[in-house]
């Protein structure tokens, strides 16, 4: 299904009908046929479908075990807890859609499922910044520089190493890093990263970070940034 935004005239149209793909790129919005992937092609962020299709599931059977007075309380954050849409526009969900999202990003950071709804409590801005990934020097250093935001968990998803033209949606999740922020200053990972590939990547290579962060007691996503990381001699 095409998800269409209208205004004085029709300004985005994105998804699929029928055998035809909308999308957007640089030049503005293109159409064409829509493509087949092989069982062995991911985009970044997904290959775990049947993963998360159970998860789902097992969200969708706990909310019916849910007493009214719980799913009173998840309804309560409508306007609250929001959602972006495709064209990146904000709208509310149900309590419903807050509780699997908030149940979801729980098992994503290795916490057990809630029922009760949460204290609202929104994330700070961890402010991360990353280096180039340097291979004369062994550096790929990562920066916490915020204080107020010690306590939440970070998740952080890297790409497999790509050539500078490939875009985000065509590469592989190389690995997940979930972990609390304990303290602000910088941690080299390069050693890290060499270990997880199993070979030092190319120069003039590239990958691609994607991050979010939450609290643990209130795991609605925030600060969901994507990173373009160079690799340099």
């Amino acid at each position: 299904m095409a998800k269409v935004k209208y205004g004085a005239f029709i300004t985005e149209i994105k998804g699929h009908v029928g055998g035809t793909t909308f999308q957007a790129s640089r030049g503005g919005f293109t159409v064409k046929n829509k493509s087949s992937r092989g069982t062995g092609s991911r985009t970044f962020g997904d290959g775990h479908a049947q993963l998360r299709k159970n998860q789902f599931s097992a969200i969708a059977k706990m909310w019916c075990t849910l007493t009214d007075a719980q799913r009173l309380g998840w309804n309560n954050l409508l306007g609250i807890w929001t959602f972006l849409n495709k064209f990146g526009d904000v709208y509310n969900g149900s309590g419903y859609q807050i509780f699997t999202a908030a149940n979801l990003n729980r098992i994503e950071i290795a916490e057990s499922t809630i029922g009760d709804v949460p204290t609202v409590n929104n994330a700070f801005d961890p402010e991360i910044s990353y280096s180039d990934f340097q291979i004369g020097a062994a550096t790929f250093n990562r920066t916490n520089a915020n204080a107020d935001a010690i306590g939440q968990t970070v998740v952080i998803k890297y790409s497999n190493p790509v050539l500078p033209s490939v875009g985000v949606a065509r590469t592989k999740v190389l690995y997940t890093d979930v972990h609390d922020i304990t303290a602000t200053g910088t941690t080299n990972l390069y050693a890290g990263i060499v270990a997880a590939l199993g070979y030092t990547p190319p120069v003039g290579y590239i990958f691609y970070i994607q991050r979010w962060t939450c609290w643990k007691a209130y795991p609605k996503k925030a600060y969901v940034s994507t990173f373009k990381i160079k690799i340099v001699a």
